[in-house]
């Protein structure tokens, strides 16, 4: 450890300010141009794959370099061409149109297809539709998120506000939640604004404004956050209706102890990565036995049982704090539970499965079914918006959403059947498509429908693992892994496609695979309350940007804390992150300064004089 200069005050000057704020800012975003003429339509229309190119210069700048061939220093227009044609590619997988901007579906469409081909499960991305919590936000900054932000136009037609094309922007800070939560300030960086010359990247820069929610008459007066506010005249009102969030993979699971909670972060990245921890849950005595996790990431829901007693919380993941979701609950039969993509948690006890609402804070129950036997496993399939069950007696079923009669009730195929601890997870690659796993078994089946419009199943596949290999708690990642807990760790296997055929092997590159596992496990995966029918219309589509006239802050780099002046605070905070890491390679520092300072991928003499020069010169 090297020697530190003035370390306490350096931290409290790096963050108490936004601690005191209730807020949190993230430094190093590039503020990449939208609009360039390599492309089509001279780039007006390509907001959303810009914003994401934000995203990716950043990761590249902070320890995941392949990203995007960092790091680099963005500013800089000798990577002016090497960005335009990353946004270009950007554009291509996400299909967004020169004419008609990009659909939210294909923004997450081509997300996902660039990280299954190039980066295979190190991130995933969720996304949310509709009113955006401004609490929301700030926790997907404080549990690690990398975060675009959309907003809608709304322009008032036949009585009521009506979207008419919106606006993607990179979110790099939120503040002020604790004076008043529902008008918090937010700070973005916006892809349209730029000095005019389209062959020239311009002065990087941000925009910083007071938000306000609103109440307003559209869709059944849905409640929308209000980004950027100009004043009395303006011909539309702008809210924030999407949140795009981008996370490095983590794994949740339960050890030995029964109230030690693990969360693994194995891909880190500098000044946005928790480290890998251990806290204790709540009620000691409770085994930790079925883990869920909300579709944006922040929380999680953890189920603990002692016989036939369970109780269910809440755990945030970013500030660690644990909450009663249902106090103590009687069951005879093994309680498990599972989340939709739209926040509904489903917890099956004590002969029922009952459907409750995570996105409020009173947790309500607003839906129940009795199943015809006691269920050995279940889980929510994305593709078809149903609940999928196994049974104990060996049986398959299927509930819609509303958890009303059984859409399907039919045997397992002969052949399967369920030994000790059973799972079943919906493939995440394909619909109706399911895999059904048991500790009992070192066999794995995948089942899909016998023939279209039948009813029964059939195995479609049989995986052979090793003898010996016991299953449990099945998940499945974005790019079709197994994978699932197997004698105390994570195991994750692939399916490699080749001239021998197809076969299954362990996958050598896995973020999660061997990492140690005991007792419950979840792997998130991308999800998403994306509906074609709310959301897939044109007016729906980001596609246009009106000018603001907000004012815009240019970046100086030496101001390090943010706070728009360059003095000793800046100074301290270089020195102190410079001296933690000279020598060393980049990105190190100390409270989310980077001391690679250029940045070139070392922290060495020339970052500290470039540092020096700027700082002598100070921001205009």
């Amino acid at each position: 450890m090297k020697k530190r200069i003035l370390t306490t005050l350096a931290l409290t000057l790096a963050a108490g300010a936004a601690t005191a704020q209730c807020g949190f800012y993230r430094y190093g975003v590039p503020d990449f141009d939208q609009r360039r003429d390599d492309l089509g339509g001279n780039g007006s229309n390509h907001c959303v794959p810009t914003s994401f190119t934000n995203l990716r210069g950043y990761i590249a700048n902070h320890g995941y370099g392949s990203i995007m061939s960092g790091p680099r220093n963005w500013q800089s227009q000798s990577n002016y061409n090497y960005v335009t044609a990353r946004i270009d590619a950007m554009g291509i997988l996400m299909n967004t149109s020169p004419t008609g901007g990009t659909n939210g579906d294909d923004a997450i469409d081509g997300w996902n297809d660039f990280i299954d081909e190039w980066h295979d499960d190190k991130f995933i991305l969720n996304a949310w539709f509709g009113s955006v919590p401004g609490l929301w936000i700030f926790l997907e900054f404080l549990t690690g998120s990398l975060t675009n932000i959309c907003y809608g136009y709304y322009k008032f037609t036949g009585g009521e506000w009506d979207r008419d094309g919106g606006h993607c922007v990179t979110l790099v800070g939120i503040s002020d939640l604790c004076d008043n939560p529902a008008e918090p300030t937010v700070r973005i960086r916006d892809p349209a604004s730029d000095d005019g010359d389209l062959d020239v990247q311009s002065q990087f820069a941000y925009s910083t404004s007071r938000t306000e929610l609103q109440s307003f008459n559209h869709d059944g007066g849905v409640s929308r956050l209000r980004l950027l506010d100009f004043g009395v005249g303006s011909s539309t009102r702008r809210y924030i209706d999407k949140l795009y969030s981008i996370r490095p993979q983590i794994a949740l699971t339960g050890d030995l102890s029964t109230s030690a909670f693990q969360i693994h972060r194995p891909v880190q990245l500098f000044g946005v990565s928790l480290p890998s921890s251990s806290s204790d849950s709540p009620s000691p005595g409770y085994a930790i036995t079925e883990i869920a996790i909300h579709p944006m990431g922040y929380e999680a829901y953890v189920l603990k049982s002692s016989g036939n007693n369970h109780r269910l919380y809440r755990h945030n993941l970013g500030t660690g704090e644990w909450t009663t979701a249902l106090p103590v609950f009687a069951s005879v039969n093994k309680p498990k539970i599972s989340m939709s993509r739209f926040g509904h948690l489903f917890l099956y006890a004590d002969g029922s499965v009952r459907k409750f609402d995570s996105n409020l804070g009173a947790f309500p129950q607003i839906g129940s079914i009795d199943p015809l036997a006691p269920i050995a496993d279940m889980e929510y399939d994305d593709h078809l918006d149903e609940l999928v069950a196994i049974t104990t007696t060996g049986r398959f079923l299927r509930y819609d959403n509303g958890l009303l009669l059984p859409a399907k009730n039919e045997p397992l195929p002969t052949g399967v059947s369920i030994i000790g601890d059973g799972s079943v997870f919906p493939d995440p690659t394909a619909p109706q498509r399911w895999y059904i796993a048991s500790s009992g078994s070192p066999t794995m089946h995948r089942l899909v429908p016998a023939t279209p419009g039948v009813d029964r199943l059939r195995i479609d596949a049989s995986i052979n693992f090793p003898p010996g290999t016991e299953p449990r708690q099945l998940n499945m990642t974005d790019s079709g892994h197994l994978v699932f807990i197997d004698r105390g760790e994570i195991a994750d296997w692939k399916l490699v496609i080749g001239a021998a055929g197809n076969i299954w092997e362990p996958d050598g590159t896995s973020a999660v695979g061997g990492l140690p596992a005991q007792r419950a496990l979840v792997v998130p995966r991308s999800r998403t309350n994306y509906e074609a029918r709310k959301f897939g219309t044109v007016n729906w589509q980001d596609d246009t940007y009106e000018e603001e006239g907000a004012p815009v802050a240019f970046d100086c780099n030496p101001d390090l804390n943010g706070d728009g002046d360059v003095d000793i605070l800046d100074f301290l905070l270089f020195m102190d992150s410079f001296s933690e890491c000279q020598g060393d390679a980049a990105p190190c520092g100390l409270y989310g300064v980077n001391a690679d300072y250029l940045p070139d991928g070392l922290v060495d003499i020339l970052d500290f004089l470039q540092f020096i020069d700027d700082f002598s010169y100070g921001c205009d």
